[in-house]
């Protein structure tokens, strides 16, 4: 292996996964495929679909890439941004816990997950097993060759103009790919179907949903190579409770939008309708249009112009509160593989009156073994209010380092701040002031992991965190196993602490998942939580919770998927079930 690519494989270490295995069902248990250059990592953007206890289900799965110890960053509207770490995964939906306490963030909360771009790669040809290769005096195989035997070509046929070849011409000519407005128009996506139903004990309230969703991009619909894009679903909910009941049907349009360009004919791309913005995505989804451009050097230009939509409150297109203008520019840091810094300007306009000044950066480097994201939301006030002065203020920040020490061992160290800016539109969330004067919230923290063996992985992390009304941490300690025996069980256990000024916690849990049938996934989870009131809480009772849960996913074919859940909270006073059932058909 070349050094690059041990650097690849600690680099996936670090972050929990495997260095790339044989394809699914094909593989020996434990076998290791070559290693793979490093790829750009995709960033897949989530919905919450579902929110119980501590964990929240995402409308995406192993199909879009996600396995279990991925970190999610979740951003609910008005409020802090939250992190939550993947435990349970279908082919389109997966189940995350959230690491910070207190409420999951709610349904149609929007998010991000970063995928290392190896899942995407091509899966490994099957092996070649050399029926003459016979066995070692202990038993194990000898390192085959490939089998190559000579069959003579018959003479060619067909000539080429005789007289009319340059005899110094290559025999083989480079390939030409057909360009975009060449293309076949062609639609693909995934159709979706979920229905859930939740009660509870405590609060004698029952729910239910029923959800339809489609995702489906039509290519080249126009013959003029673009692209159109739809993701909306239509959701009908009904709920009863002591005092009244009630059912809704509403239908929601996450992206419908048109794109042209961007491609190798063309650096120059135009994307009108409803989208969520490419060149600076941290802005959003934009009602309006965007202009991107990307030069010889890969530097990436973009600007845009629109309306903002609230999609928590089902905003109709086209008539949102909030008007916006932003500029971004994305500079690689070299060879695009070693990262980039972007940086983007947003003017917003709220209800006609003039609102943000916002300046956002990012960086994304992987220096030699390194890998270093970031970013920062910077606000720029005119004037000065009851609760920020004029000037410019750090309203959000994050960093992540991570450095793996070899193949078998690294660590990272994390930095995040979060406050509220001072903005008309916090008016829609009730008092700004209460919240915007509780100043912001720091958090801070490092992790180190260690592969024990081919199968293990061990994890250990520290938290802390502050803000202007309560400071405390906590510890985290995860193993994680995987191919365990000849059934390739999976098994993760965990084990946690929290300290706050009201109340401490302690939680352990226990997660497996196996294979079952062909092409079929089960898996089963445990977990218990402790909280113990302290300070002005101490007179309060001890409070324990339970969970449990289990899920079963199967593949029908090559384009059917079905997914089933059930999970169950209980404790003294509430005792919560949701089950949960999911189609999906890829076209």
């Amino acid at each position: 292996m070349t050094g690059q690519g041990l650097l690849v494989a600690a680099a996936l270490g670090l972050f929990g996964l495997e260095p790339a295995v044989a394809a699914e069902g094909g593989a020996e248990a434990g076998s290791t495929a070559p290693a793979v250059e490093r790829m750009e990592e995709r960033r897949v953007e989530v919905r919450v679909t579902d929110s119980i206890a501590e964990s929240v289900y995402l409308n995406a799965g192993r199909n879009d890439g996600l396995r279990v110890g991925d970190t999610v960053r979740l951003s609910p509207a008005g409020a802090a941004p939250v992190e939550a770490e993947i435990e349970m995964v279908s082919a389109s939906s997966c189940r995350a816990r959230v690491l910070a306490p207190g409420e999951p963030p709610p349904r149609d909360t929007l998010g991000e997950v970063f995928v290392p771009g190896e899942r995407f790669s091509a899966e490994p040809q099957a092996k070649v097993v050399d029926p003459r290769a016979g066995t070692h005096s202990d038993g194990d195989a000898p390192p085959l060759q490939p089998i190559v035997q000579a069959v003579p070509h018959p003479p060619w046929a067909a000539t080429e103009g005789e007289g009319t070849r340059d005899p110094a011409a290559p025999l083989l000519a480079q390939p030409e790919g057909s360009k975009p407005a060449e293309r076949e128009p062609m639609v693909s996506g995934r159709l979706r179907l979920r229905a859930v139903t939740a009660t509870s004990d405590g609060t004698d309230v029952d729910s239910s949903r029923l959800v339809f969703g489609a995702d489906l991009t039509a290519t080249n619909p126009f013959g003029q190579g673009g692209e159109l894009t739809l993701d909306a679903e239509t959701l009908w909910r009904a709920y009863s409770a002591d005092v009244e009941d009630d059912s809704d049907l509403i239908g929601r349009v996450d992206e419908l939008a048109y794109s042209i360009g961007g491609d190798r004919e063309r650096p120059t791309s135009l994307t009108v309708g409803r989208f969520s913005q490419r060149g600076l995505s941290r802005l959003g989804r934009l009602d309006g249009v965007e202009l991107s451009h990307r030069d010889g050097g890969d530097r990436r230009w973009g600007a845009s112009i629109g309306l903002i939509p609230d999609l928590n409150t089902s905003a109709t297109p086209f008539e949102a509160d909030e008007a916006q203008v932003a500029v971004s520019v994305d500079q690689p840091l070299g060879d695009r593989s070693l990262g980039s810094v972007t940086l983007g300007l947003q003017k917003t306009w709220f209800q006609g009156s003039s609102d943000r000044n916002l300046i956002v950066v990012g960086l994304d480097a992987r220096p030699a073994g390194w890998m270093i994201r970031g970013g920062a939301l910077i606000d720029y006030y005119a004037s000065s209010t009851a609760s920020t002065p004029a000037g410019f203020d750090l309203t959000e920040y994050y960093l992540n380092v991570d450095r793996p020490l070899g193949q078998s061992v690294g660590l990272g160290v994390f930095a995040t701040r979060f406050s509220l800016a001072d903005l008309k539109k916090n008016e829609l969330y009730g008092d700004p002031q209460l919240v915007l004067g509780q100043g912001p919230v720091d958090r801070f923290g490092g992790r180190v992991w260690w592969r024990a063996t081919s199968h293990w992985r061990l994890e250990a992390g520290v938290q802390r965190f502050q803000d202007s009304e309560d400071t405390g941490g906590g510890y985290t300690l995860r193993a994680n196993g995987n191919n365990l025996d000849a059934w390739h069980t999976g098994l993760s256990i965990s084990a946690r602490t929290n300290e706050t000024r009201y109340n401490d916690q302690i939680g352990v849990g226990l997660d497996a998942h196996w294979p079952v049938f062909e092409r079929s996934n089960l898996s089963a989870g445990y977990s218990f939580l402790r909280f113990e009131p302290t300070g002005l809480q101490a007179a309060l009772e001890t409070h324990d919770q339970h969970s449990v849960r289990m899920g079963f996913d199967t593949r029908i074919g090559d384009d059917w998927s079905l997914s089933a859940n059930v999970d169950r909270v209980f404790d003294t006073d509430t005792d919560a079930m949701v089950v949960g059932l999911t189609a999906s058909l890829r076209f």
